[in-house]
């Protein structure tokens, strides 16, 4: 599962309609199963679309949208029965053959067009947003049936989202683009964790991107905050000068007395803003300077804190991801 993440407008769906053969690429080629395609048309690349309005026949009942690409195939209708049975079984939709589709809701609707793509066995199953038009809970519930699908099927697919957290939890890779461009690709953790650039860190979950100026002095490096902070770095491999640091908030942690061990930098601040989330929370500190760090707490941590309080950071001397700015 290869998710392709980034903005709107970022070119995430101009790419997987060019691998569906779509749109005519300007330069570079498409190769699908060691095979260049890239002047193939779409209905020889034994690729499938699901589009994000689903695009199913409202005239057609669930059986006939699911068998209509095997009907264009001309396969036998006995082997078209089959077929289809078979994947409404996968998708959970069996015994819904006979009904409309405008009668349905949007999560039925869905595994409807996720079933007329698998039935008719692509190499690459392609997916543009398909869990936008759903509610928040049944788009979490469709995440992990996607992706059960995808793995008992044993099927490559490509997925495009902007939402964060959708391609963390599905994809075995990430593609993250930015105006157009490829800018880092990897594995879930390895992309959340170690960010290649400042576009990564801060579209990727939530991150405090703190610019400054990477310096040493005898006790080693260290990087002095824009309005006066300063941070002891363990391990930065950064050479001296203009940087940004970027540290996830779990990273950090609350300290009402500032008890700082060897290992930590301790940093005063005034609590501005909390983000209550029930199992967490987002607490939003200002340091001298005016700079603003964002620093969770989860479960028995949380804890109610009045605005203006004073409080101090504690911030571990290997933590975060030193970037060029």
């Amino acid at each position: 599962m290869l998710c392709l993440l980034g903005p709107s407008g970022c070119g995430k769906t101009t790419l997987l309609r060019t691998i569906a053969g779509f749109e005519k690429p300007t330069s570079g080629q498409v190769w699908l199963g060691g095979k260049d395609v890239t002047r193939t048309p779409p209905e020889k690349r034994n690729t499938a679309l699901v589009f994000q309005n689903y695009a199913l026949f409202p005239h057609m009942s669930v059986f006939e949208n699911v068998a209509f690409g095997l009907k264009v195939r001309r396969w036998p209708m006995r082997e078209i029965s089959s077929a289809v049975k078979e994947i409404l079984d996968l998708v959970g939709l069996s015994g819904l053959e006979r009904r409309w589709v405008k009668q349905m809701s949007g999560g039925q609707q869905q595994r409807v067009a996720l079933a007329r793509a698998l039935v008719i066995r692509p190499s690459v199953l392609l997916l543009d947003e398909p869990l936008s038009n759903l509610d928040a809970k049944l788009r979490l519930e469709m995440r992990t049936h996607i992706k059960s699908i995808q793995r008992s099927l044993n099927i490559t697919a490509v997925f495009v989202t902007h939402d964060q957290e959708e391609a963390l939890t599905m994809a075995d890779r990430i593609v993250i683009m930015h105006q157009g461009r490829v800018v880092q690709v990897g594995a879930p953790r390895e992309v959340y964790a170690t960010p290649n650039c400042t576009f990564v860190a801060d579209f990727i979950g939530k991150s405090n991107c703190l610019r400054g100026i990477v310096a040493r002095d005898a006790d080693g490096p260290l990087f002095i905050v824009n309005g006066g902070p300063r941070v002891r770095l363990e391990g930065a491999a950064v050479a001296e000068g203009e940087a940004v640091l970027a540290v996830r908030p779990e990273e950090l942690r609350l300290d009402d007395r500032g008890a700082a061990s060897e290992t930590e930098n301790a940093l005063p601040g005034i609590l501005m803003h909390t983000t209550y989330l029930g199992e967490m929370a987002y607490h939003h500190v200002r340091l001298e300077g005016g700079s603003m760090l964002m620093v969770a707490e989860y479960g028995k941590q949380v804890r109610e804190r009045a605005i203006d309080e004073e409080i101090v950071i504690l911030w571990p001397r290997e933590a975060g991801t030193m970037l060029r700015s």
